[in-house]
């Protein structure tokens, strides 16, 4: 009962921090950062909800569990699973959490590395092939180099905004390393998914550009061929 209650009072403190910052909940600002980190928002909801009743699943189900194997059999084996499964993940999230939080530094520099490592010579040299090569963008080589300088000017663009924006990488791994200790690993999981696609937006725009084109060519060489049948 106590750590029932415990569990109620960190689920009302967290409801409560929730309505304070949905305060304005139809701003913009508001309904855009719940759309980019959806998955976070999610994973916090669903852990809230363990949070609050995990103490009623854990008790026995009375007299039914009694008469009925199959049913006692059922809830045993749920009850064994959502403690098992939350233990292990609030574990994984203190070891996780703890050493990220310690070595803060040497992964927000080691982050740094592997996206510059991503930007500069993955992408970049992928777009310079692209633009001469026989299966490039296109077979048309001034039509491809159009495409190829758009493309390395959108990863430019988006590379110089990251490096102004890089001292809020060690604040931002200080965050998924408190989140993993006080909510387990599921949560920091969700929130380096919306991290990662946000910080491929540019690749994800350029990647709907292109099929955009190649949408329209298809359907013009469609409505030329049905033309000359």
């Amino acid at each position: 009962m106590s750590i029932a209650s415990l569990s109620t009072l960190f689920y009302f403190i967290l409801q409560l921090l929730h309505i304070l910052l949905s305060f304005g909940s139809q701003s913009w600002i508001y309904i855009k950062s719940a759309r980019i980190l959806r998955s976070t928002w999610i994973s916090i909801r669903i852990r809230c909800c363990q949070i609050l009743y995990w103490p009623i699943f854990l008790q026995d189900n009375g007299l039914r569990s009694l008469s009925c194997v199959e049913y006692a059999e059922k809830a045993a084996l749920h009850r064994h699973s959502m403690w098992s499964s939350l233990a292990l993940d609030v574990l994984l999230g203190n070891l996780i959490g703890w050493a990220l939080l310690y070595n803060a530094e040497s992964a927000c520099w080691w982050v740094m590395n592997f996206t510059g490592e991503i930007t500069y010579k993955s992408m970049r040299s992928s777009c310079a092939w692209l633009m001469g090569a026989p299966a490039g963008f296109k077979l048309n080589t001034e039509l491809a180099g159009v495409l190829g300088m758009v493309s390395l000017n959108a990863i430019q663009i988006w590379s110089t905004l990251s490096v102004f924006l890089g001292f809020l990488s060690i604040y931002i791994i200080k965050g998924l390393a408190i989140s993993g200790i006080l909510f387990g690993m599921t949560i920091p999981a969700a929130l380096i998914i919306d991290i990662f696609l946000l910080a491929t937006l540019h690749i994800s725009t350029l990647h709907w550009l292109v099929s955009l084109v190649y949408s329209t060519q298809t359907q013009a060489l469609a409505d030329l061929w049905r033309l000359f049948r």
